[in-house]
């Protein structure tokens, strides 16, 4: 993967889009730092092992609270017996 890091104000802006695509994808932490071993984007092969943690563990997080906000959007909608049982699968899937 080449460093083109277009449409991000700074390289590690676009290693943590690349992070969050892949965490969303339901990858594994040994396929994320596959891929990221290959990636020239970032700042993934200058960091040590727990930065490269931390930048998984910002994405799953980042992640769950957009769940979150769209759970509690659709809640307002939908109502709270729904919203728990959409709440508890997201746990669950995290």
């Amino acid at each position: 993967m080449e460093g083109n890091i277009d449409g991000y104000p700074s390289r590690s802006e676009a290693e943590e889009a690349v992070v969050t695509i892949l965490v969303s994808e339901l990858l594994s932490d040994e396929q994320i730092y596959e891929i990221m071993n290959k990636c020239k984007i970032g700042k993934w092969q200058e960091e040590d092992e727990n930065y490269r943690t931390r930048t998984i563990k910002n994405a799953r997080e980042w992640l769950r609270q957009k769940k979150l906000e769209e759970v509690k959007n659709k809640t307002k909608r939908y109502g709270k017996k729904k919203f728990k049982m959409k709440l508890i699968a997201i746990i669950n899937n995290y």
